[in-house]
């Protein structure tokens, strides 16, 4: 691999531009993953489980996109 000399302007920028190309973007706001506070009901099981599937989801569509 050739060393990069990243304090030549151009050399960065282009670089940068390059990395942000290669960045999944996905076509929704993804959810923070949190535990489940002891004492949770089934509901609220239900509800967390189903935005971890949305976000897994959303991370699989933006790595097939990519």
């Amino acid at each position: 691999m050739i060393p990069l000399d990243l304090s030549d302007d151009t050399v960065l920028r282009r670089t940068l531009e390059e990395l942000e190309a290669g960045i999944p973007v996905l076509s929704d706001s993804a959810r923070p993953l949190t535990t489940l506070p002891s004492g949770s009901d089934l509901a609220h099981i239900e509800l967390k489980v189903n935005e971890l599937v949305v976000t897994i989801n959303l991370l699989i569509d933006s790595l097939n996109r990519g």
